[in-house]
C-alpha cells in the first residue's frame, strides 16, 4: 500500500506522514479495510495528528465490518478501557473472541485476561490458562509469563 511506504518511510520513500495520512484516509473512504484500520490506530496514538479515541474507534469499526483481524483486537481494547466508546467488557470480549477466530494469540491472550480477572465474565482461572497456553502456543511472550505466574 503506497500510504504505509510515505507514513513508514520504506521502499525507499522518504518518510512524509502527512502525504501518507492523506492516502491512508483515501484508500479508508474507499473501503479498504487495512487502510481503514491504519486510520483508527493513527487517531488511537496520536501519530502526527491530535489524538481522538472516538474518531479511532468510529474507523476499527469500520475495518471490523469487513473482517480485519487487528480493528477487533482495537476494538477489544477501546471497549475494555472505555477509550472512544463506552466501557463495555461484554462487547470487548466479543471482539477479542473474533480476533482468536482468526488465529490471533493476542485475541486468545486478552480472553485469558478476562477470565484470570473477572472482566465481563466469572473469574475462571482454568478457563484463562487454557487461553493463555493457547496464545502460548503461538509463543506469546505475556501468555508464557501469565501461564508461569498461574503455575503452570
Amino acid at each position: 500500500m503506497k500510504a504505509e511506504n510515505y507514513y513508514f518511510g520504506q521502499r525507499g520513500v522518504e518518510k512524509d506522514f502527512k502525504k501518507g495520512f492523506k492516502l491512508f484516509i483515501e484508500s479508508a473512504n474507499l473501503g479498504n479495510s487495512e487502510a481503514q484500520y491504519m486510520v483508527g490506530y493513527i487517531y488511537d496514538n496520536g501519530d502526527y495528528i491530535p489524538k481522538n479515541e472516538t474518531e479511532a474507534v468510529k474507523w476499527y469499526l469500520k475495518s471490523a465490518k469487513q473482517g480485519y483481524f487487528e480493528a477487533f483486537l482495537a476494538l477489544g481494547s477501546s471497549y475494555e478501557l472505555g477509550k472512544g466508546i463506552k466501557k463495555d467488557f461484554t462487547e470487548a470480549m466479543k471482539y477479542y473472541v473474533k480476533a482468536s477466530k482468526r488465529n490471533s494469540s493476542n485475541g486468545d491472550y486478552n480472553i485469558g485476561r478476562m477470565y484470570e480477572y473477572g472482566l465481563g465474565v466469572q473469574i475462571n482461572i482454568e478457563e484463562a490458562k487454557n487461553w493463555y497456553q493457547k496464545a502460548a502456543k503461538s509463543n506469546h511472550f505475556d501468555a508464557k509469563n501469565a501461564l508461569k505466574r498461574l503455575g503452570n
